[in-house]
């Protein structure tokens, strides 16, 4: 590969746009800091003999279409032209039941709600959801979506609690708050790694085939509470435990944080006579 440098995806550049009111298809903030970076880039083109096609250019606008996406300063949405092949779908004439059920299907698709532009400064909320065959979240901030996420269960996850489907999303969703999960992930979507511990497979890192657990004190004590004192674990003593968790979690120093869990679990201090600590 003759240039290396990670392309950055389109999710990505969208996180960055939080305050943004005056755009060019470049990421600037306020029409203060817009002109100065568009004239660099302009000039810049001029000295390679390099020529923008003037029809596919916009300058200084309040609004701006960008790979399907409009963007402005109330958020994104999708690009009205890209959804207009399903507003002219044929109605099915097989029954009234049918057609309702169509309907309702298509008005969901076409009216895709505005996202809300991420602010860093504020608090980020997840809700989350599972049902049978697959697990949904949505990431929000003061009531507003910024971002959906749908997945469909691998066959041995759906054999999983409700509980553990949604404990499955709530691990996955952390990752947007992990910049070095972040950089693997990214560097396995573009291919630019040789890291072979890892992988991503439908939205997914894994490592060893295993779900990876980002180093967040109360995620992996949430694990715990599940996995030891909850009655999926039943106070059960380390090597137990550390099997349930690892056959299908993985996350560094994992036998160890089990252990130290154990050891200071007060149920089995006062139960279990071989961990009990003695004056």
């Amino acid at each position: 590969m003759k240039y290396k440098f990670s392309i950055p995806v389109i999710e990505e550049l969208l996180d960055e746009l939080h305050g943004a009111k005056v755009f060019s298809k470049l990421d600037l903030r306020s029409e203060k800091e817009h002109w100065d970076p568009l004239r660099t880039v302009l000039q810049t083109m001029q000295q390679y003999t390099l020529f923008p096609k003037e029809s596919k250019c916009t300058f200084a606008a309040n609004q701006v279409e960008y790979l399907g996406h409009i963007i402005n300063d109330k958020g994104v949405s999708t690009d009205p032209t890209k959804i207009q092949a399903m507003e002219h779908w044929p109605i099915p004439q097989t029954s009234k039941e049918a057609q309702e059920a169509f309907l309702s299907l298509k008005q969901a698709m076409i009216q895709t709600p505005v996202l809300a532009l991420p602010d860093f400064q504020k608090t980020f909320v997840v809700e989350k959801d599972a049902f049978g065959v697959g697990i949904g979240a949505v990431l929000q901030q003061e009531g507003r979506p910024i971002a959906y996420l749908s997945k469909t269960l691998a066959h041995k996850h759906q054999a999983l609690s409700t509980y553990e489907k949604e404990f499955l999303e709530k691990i996955k969703s952390s990752y947007s708050q992990d910049t070095f999960l972040q950089k693997i992930i990214q560097q396995l979507t573009n291919g630019t790694t040789s890291n072979n511990k890892y992988n991503w497979e439908g939205n997914v890192l894994k490592r060893k085939g295993k779900l990876v657990v980002r180093n967040d004190e109360h995620l992996r004590a949430t694990i715990m509470q599940h996995y030891h004192v909850d009655a999926v674990g039943g106070y059960s003593r380390t090597a137990v435990t550390a099997q349930k968790i690892g056959s299908l979690l993985y996350y560094k120093v994992l036998h160890k944080t089990v252990n130290k869990y154990v050891r200071e679990c007060d149920v089995c201090q006062r139960n279990k006579s071989d961990l009990a600590t003695y004056p």
